[in-house]
């Protein structure tokens, strides 16, 4: 061990000595630059020494010493290369202390362009938050397969529940954050998002998916009436016929690719009741948050934390008198809760399911979409998320070899359509005019 103690001793004292001595020698082009930099740094550090004693010189004009100095603490790279041009016009022309004020200014540090920038770049173009809502409506579309999962192996309240409380977990660190005179309105927004989860869960256990998923596509009809009661926009066939007839094509789109023959009913149940309180509970908070969020995006992610916060909390009230109604206990209903599922490895894919609904297509699909609703007006985004039957069909045909039949094409033909033509289309193109009109409009002219 001694031994092993003196060689390292001497082989680091060796090291170091070799380190000292043996100096490298840089090449010419290497030295050049050395050279190069030394000479611009000490005139930089003259012309920052002299910047000073030449301003505070009586025959300067007091006028040019004060915007000189301004833009000496001028964070504008474009304001600090005026000044120094406006200096140089009224100091003796020796050219090196105009020269090293220039050189100072171009080695200025320019700010990096990061992921914030890039996306308020992205959400401030046309097609950008348009073309996040068609993500959404894909991402969305996943829950389809994994309810179906879910329902399988839990109540409906015990599976929203869960769902919203693990998104809620997620986003509850960002709810201070929420400005005061935006609690109130978030909270009664998540007041609507929960009952169109919960009206949604009860309409499926007495109508048939196919007919709850289409009466929930009335949300395109609901956010224009909105606009028109509250905000007073003029919605009406004149002012915006483009969203009545993207709204037309979507429910008959989705009414095309979701309606069998099998369903093919007339009567009106307790169940189609609960559908359309679904459409009017999703539609209101796709109208509320996108008021919310019109004058200050930054609040995207505090209102999102505040409406799943909400949406859980009713969620967790409605499993707890789910369970108190039912009157009997399972004996296995801890393998029905979240850390029973961790335990039970036949209930992994269900916690899986679980996962993905509360973190992604939840509280990230919700923070995303409400980015978005800033953007983008309430009833152009209703339509565009109403391609979600698009994209779970898709995902059926793609993920479990089912074939899309002639239904299901026109179905989302009809749904792109409609897309398409409350995106693009200009509401001039359904004002037709009378030959007189024309005549007497270029006769006027």
């Amino acid at each position: 061990m001694q031994l092993c103690h003196v060689w390292l001793v001497v082989s680091t004292s060796l090291l170091s000595m070799m380190a000292n001595a043996w100096q490298l020698q840089p090449t010419p082009r290497a030295v050049l630059r050395r050279q190069q930099h030394r000479r611009t740094s000490s005139t930089i550090q003259a012309s920052r020494n002299s910047l000073p004693d030449f301003l505070s010189n009586s025959s300067l004009p007091m006028s040019l010493a004060s915007s000189s100095a301004t833009a000496a603490t001028s964070s504008s790279t474009e304001k600090k290369r005026r000044s120094v041009t406006s200096l140089s016009s009224a100091m003796p022309h020796d050219g090196s202390l105009v020269e090293s004020l220039h050189e100072l200014v171009e080695h200025q540090p320019h700010p990096t362009k990061g992921f914030a920038a890039w996306a308020d770049d992205m959400l401030s173009t046309y097609w950008g938050p348009r073309g996040l809502l068609i993500v959404l409506a894909a991402v969305y579309a996943t829950n389809f397969p994994l309810g179906a999962l879910m329902n399988d192996h839990l109540p409906a309240s015990a599976a929203t529940a869960s769902r919203m409380f693990v998104a809620g977990l997620a986003l509850a660190p960002f709810i201070p954050n929420l400005k005061p005179e935006l609690r109130l309105p978030a909270v009664m927004c998540g007041c609507f998002t929960a009952m169109g989860y919960v009206t949604q869960s009860l309409a499926l256990t007495d109508v048939d998916p196919a007919r709850v998923s289409f009466l929930g596509s009335a949300t395109v009809l609901w956010c224009p009436l909105l606009e028109g009661f509250i905000e007073k926009k003029p919605m009406g066939l004149k002012d915006a016929p483009q969203t009545w007839l993207a709204a037309f094509l979507c429910m008959a789109g989705i009414g095309v690719l979701e309606l069998s023959e099998a369903s093919m009913e007339l009567s009106v149940t307790w169940g189609d009741a609960l559908a359309l309180l679904q459409a009017v509970g999703f539609g209101t908070g796709v109208f509320w948050t996108s008021r919310m969020l019109r004058n200050d995006s930054s609040q995207a992610l505090p209102v999102t934390a505040t409406l799943i916060a909400t949406t859980a909390f009713l969620s967790m009230l409605w499993c707890f008198a789910d369970g108190w109604m039912n009157g009997s206990v399972d004996p296995s209903w801890f393998r029905l809760t979240l850390p029973g599922m961790t335990m039970d490895e036949t209930m992994r894919p269900v916690l899986g399911a679980v996962l993905w609904t509360g973190l992604i297509s939840t509280s990230l699909n919700f923070f995303i979409e409400l980015t978005a609703l800033g953007k983008v007006n309430p009833s152009e985004a209703s339509v565009l998320l109403a391609s979600e039957p698009l994209w779970a069909a898709l995902f059926a045909a793609g993920f479990y070899g089912s074939h899309l039949s002639t239904s299901d094409g026109i179905g989302g033909i009809l749904i792109v359509a409609a897309c398409l033509v409350n995106a693009l289309v200009s509401p001039d193109l359904f004002q037709f005019k009378t030959q007189q009109e024309e005549q007497t409009k270029l006769g006027s002219e």
